[in-house]
Formats: C-alpha cells, sequence, structure tokens
C-alpha cells in the first residue's frame, strides 16, 4: 500500500460500497484536515471523532477507513501505516474515494 496507485482487493471494494462510507469518509477528511500532528495518537483520536461525529462505529467505521487507505481489508495497525503513509497521502486516496462516490 505503499505504492502510488493503490489497487483496491476485492473484498475492500465491497466495503467501500457501503452506505455510510461516504458520511464516514468525509467527516473523517476534516478530522484528519484539521490535525497539527500526523501521528497514530492523533489519528487514532480523528477516528475517535468521527465515531462520536457519526455514530458509525466497529467495522462500519475501521474497515471503509482501511479500505479507502490502503485497499485492503486486513494488514497492519491502521493508524501506524497512516502515519508511515504521511497526511498528504491519506488525504489524496480519501479525497480521490469520495470524487468516485
Amino acid at each position: 500500500f505503499f505504492q502510488d496507485e493503490l489497487t483496491f482487493e476485492a473484498e475492500a471494494k465491497e466495503v467501500l460500497a457501503g452506505e455510510q462510507v461516504p458520511e464516514v469518509m468525509e467527516a473523517f477528511l476534516k478530522e484528519i484536515d484539521a490535525l497539527a500532528e500526523f501521528t497514530a495518537p492523533q489519528i487514532k483520536a480523528a477516528v475517535k471523532a468521527v465515531q462520536k461525529g457519526t455514530g458509525h462505529k466497529g467495522q462500519k467505521l475501521f474497515m471503509p477507513i482501511r479500505a479507502a487507505v490502503t485497499g485492503q481489508t486486513h494488514g497492519p495497525d491502521l493508524m501506524l501505516a497512516m502515519e508511515l503513509l504521511g497526511k498528504e497521502k491519506v488525504v489524496e486516496r480519501v479525497e480521490s474515494l469520495l470524487q468516485t462516490k
């Protein structure tokens, strides 16, 4: 998932077809955009804020974020993976997904 072109697994495509995905992605984008530091703890706090703001939790919250950012539904710690990818790449991937919705 460190490549420029993100390839989505079949399972990730299914997850991203969920009706809550646009709401979750827009809220997530807003939260991470406001982060001063793009570190795993800060990203985790942003995801918690999305949960609180949208009411979506568990797999309906985490799986779409993971799928949008990594193209996969399983993998390493999501917050650390996003920190390693960097804010610019994460924002780019989420915005790209939203444009296709």
